[in-house]
């Protein structure tokens, strides 16, 4: 214990003030002791007394002259282990205890109250000691003492230099000079620091860089669990500790970091070490995402094909981020590349930019139809129009808020698709379900070879969207519902969607959920129709459609309700719609027989053509004893018959896109052939109709066999861009010689259930 000799302390006479800030000095001769009192600063001040001490502060030797010459009158009897709980009762050579008598503290500990700490010294204040404290004994705190002096001493000139050099056992703390600055380090018995004399130390300042860069450059030996930070502010640095293995940052020196995470739990992915702008920082995000909740920096990140995970969280510093200087830009494929087969939810994307450098490019891929991607939040994202499709996958309570979709950009050279969302499900467990978006703008969404909607959602229950835009799409449509329980759209604006129409909804058969027809909701936006393309406000291939306090204003001429008018709730609150909106309009729990035809009852001979595979048919004049019209009787030839009527394209055309109602009444005059009858049939664009070119007609049920007034009736959809028009009849091959009476031939708007004969 040479270092243990160091001194000899002077006791303090019983009554004096031995608190912290004071230490007792004194110089004896024999018996007699001659004590006085020193503040701290003076003991500081004395210490700094002769030659260059700062040069030599933390050396042993330096240590031992300046406590030798404050001492020299103590006398230094032994060691005295403080943890033994009880003060010494003889000198270590077992003579009586002498007024003076000092012990080094070897080992800290507490003794009738009295904390001691390695280093201290223990000064006997009476002949014998004592086994109380007061008025026997006096501790000299020289642990303080001997730190005073580290504290003000100029650091080791590098961690080598400290790792060599003879370092007392009181002393707790050192400074080493390194790369970021002066370091200090303390005696931690379980620190990673190992001194050549076998002690270990711990780095308790975290080393600071002003850059991740110069952090990186820097070769300065850093150990395992050593905390470093970097930053131009405590508030906004980044955190490291060293590790032996899984780093995120590897240092010139070899040094392994791994980066912390700030105090709201979320990684910073600059301190990673991103590259330089423009290249590829695929890699050093994935560890970002794999570490945690993360933080884009100030600058946009080229990725490609980052692989998600559930729960996880990216999101720009704030809100400004999202306006196009900070975000990810994906380089090729996607930026979020979900291939897997585990579902991915509980994720949430906000307040950052994301755009597409390279053509082909989406945003979040999940190509699986069959799993679901679930409890999403897109909040404050904007992302240019440059991909063709933002999301790929099957959602389910999604919420897309305040987002700006497709308004930067310019479509790759302007003839690339973007659409926002395919989805489209296989899946019976998981139809999509509940989505909501919120307050989003959309822009410039144009169709693709496949899809030609912005939102394109195959089986699910809802999706309802609030105050959003659509604006200036030059070929999609909004909304393609295909075997949807509802879509909603509430508020908001519509502008310029250069598509026949607005939304679209159709039964798909072949999905898990056929349900029957997707309602449409539209309720409150103004929607401004820049040209004469959109022909529809929805196009209900199958489905109810609503539509409640809409303001249409520009080329609105044109623009009807629905493609299918049948399948309508009574529109309310239309402001600015023209005549053609309520063409045909039939809402649901009202029935119509609106007729077309211009004719009352009976068909006279002039207007009917007659086919027939084999021997024709013949027709003749004749006045019907039921309304007293002129009309037609048909007598059947063999093999196929059928007689047409032409329709004038002025009164179809107003029903092109929607539905219609083709009614045949009469009867055959005697009994018919067994197997005989007659049915009503169409022909749709055929200018010159015959039997072998039917375009339909009505089912079995349908069909008029016997000699009492009965009706056949079959509704069909009328295709946009008619040449031609004909409705007539069709006999059964076996009809051969039987004759018919034709008491009516009608259209009627609308799918109408005709279910007895009538005449008008």
């Amino acid at each position: 214990m040479a270092d243990k000799r160091i001194t000899e302390l002077t006791p303090v006479t019983a009554g004096d003030t031995t608190d912290g800030d004071q230490f007792a000095l004194a110089s004896a001769a024999g018996g007699s002791i001659e004590t006085r009192s020193l503040t701290r600063l003076e003991v500081k001040r004395a210490l700094a007394m002769g030659a260059d001490p700062l040069a030599t502060a933390a050396t042993a030797v330096y240590l031992q002259q300046q406590i030798d010459a404050l001492t020299s009158g103590a006398r230094i009897v032994g060691e005295w282990d403080a943890s033994s709980g009880a003060f010494p009762s003889t000198r270590p050579d077992g003579s009586p205890i002498q007024l003076g008598d000092a012990w080094i503290v070897s080992d800290a500990g507490t003794v009738d109250g009295v904390a001691f700490a390695e280093a201290d010294r223990l000064i006997a204040l009476a002949p014998g000691g004592g086994a109380e404290y007061d008025g026997a004994w006096v501790r000299a705190g020289y642990a303080d003492l001997l730190q005073d002096v580290i504290d003000g001493a100029q650091p080791y000139p590098d961690k080598s230099a400290f790792v060599a050099a003879s370092i007392l056992a009181p002393i707790t703390a050192v400074r080493v000079l390194g790369g970021p600055g002066i370091l200090t380090y303390i005696r931690d018995a379980a620190g990673q620091t190992v001194h050549s004399d076998g002690s270990r130390w711990r780095l308790a300042s975290p080393a600071h860089y002003y850059s991740v860069a110069a952090l990186v450059a820097d070769s300065y030996a850093f150990d395992p669990d050593d905390r470093i930070t970097v930053g131009f502010s405590m508030a906004s640095a980044f955190g490291y500790r060293v590790v032996a293995s899984d780093a995120d940052v590897t240092t010139a020196g070899g040094v392994l970091l791994r980066v912390l995470p700030r105090s709201d739990q979320f990684y910073p992915v600059d301190a990673f070490a991103p590259p330089a702008d423009g290249a590829d920082c695929s890699a050093v995000v994935q560890k970002a995402i794999n570490r945690g909740r993360v933080v884009l920096g100030p600058r946009r990140y080229h990725v490609s094909n980052l692989v998600p995970r559930t729960s996880m969280y990216i999101k720009g510093e704030d809100s400004s981020f999202s306006g196009g200087r900070a975000g990810l830009i994906c380089t090729g494929g996607a930026v979020f590349s979900d291939t897997g087969a585990t579902e991915i939810h509980g994720v949430t994307l906000e307040d950052f930019y994301t755009d597409a450098a390279v053509a082909g490019c989406r945003f979040w891929h999940s190509p699986s139809t069959a799993k679901y991607t679930g409890s999403f939040k897109v909040r404050n994202v904007v992302a240019s129009c440059n991909f063709t499709c933002l999301f790929t996958c099957v959602p389910i309570y999604w919420l897309i808020d305040r987002c700006n979709f497709g308004q930067s950009g310019n479509r790759i050279g302007g003839t690339q698709e973007f659409r926002i969302f395919e989805a489209w499900c296989t899946n019976g467990n998981f139809p999509i379900n509940n989505n909501v978006v919120r307050d989003t703008k959309h822009y410039n969404c144009a169709a693709g070879a496949t899809f030609d909607a912005a939102y394109t959602v195959r089986c699910g229950r809802s999706w309802l969207f609030v105050n959003c835009t659509a604006e200036s799409f030059p070929s999609a449509c909004i909304f393609d519902a295909r075997s949807v329980g509802q879509v909603a759209w509430v508020d908001g604006w519509i502008e310029w969607v250069g598509h026949a129409a607005l939304f679209r909804c159709a039964i798909d058969n072949t999905a898990p959920f056929a349900i029957s027809g997707s309602p449409i909701r539209i309720v409150g936006p103004t929607i401004y129709f820049g040209d004469a393309t959109t022909q529809y406000l929805v196009q209900n291939i199958n489905g109810v459609v609503s539509l409640r306090d809409i303001n249409m204003t520009g080329v609105v001429a044109q623009v009807r309700a629905a493609s299918d008018p049948r399948q309508m709730v009574e529109p309310v609150n239309i402001y600015g719609a023209q005549p053609a909106f309520f063409n045909n309009l039939q809402p649901q729990g009202r029935s119509f027989l609106q007729r077309v035809t211009p004719w009352r009852n009976g068909v006279t001979q002039d207007l009917v053509s007659l086919t027939s595979t084999g021997s024709p048919p013949t027709k003749a004049a004749v006045v019907s004893d039921l309304t007293g019209a002129t009309t037609t009787a048909i007598t059947a030839g063999n093999e196929g018959q059928a007689a047409a009527v032409q329709i004038p394209l002025a009164l179809m055309q107003p029903l092109e896109g929607g539905y219609a109602t083709f009614v045949l009444v009469g009867r055959f005059l005697s009994s018919p052939p067994t197997n005989s009858w007659a049915r009503v049939v169409r022909w749709s664009n055929q200018v010159s109709p015959t039997y072998a070119n039917i375009s339909g007609g009505a089912v079995d049920l349908e069909r008029i066999t016997g000699t009492r007034l009965a009706v056949s009736a079959v509704a069909s959809y009328i295709p946009v861009g008619l040449t031609s028009y004909h409705i007539g009849l069709q006999f059964a091959p076996e009809t051969n010689g039987a004759t018919f009476q034709i008491e009516g031939l009608y259209v009627l708007t609308g799918d109408q259930v005709v279910q007895y004969p009538f005449v008008v």
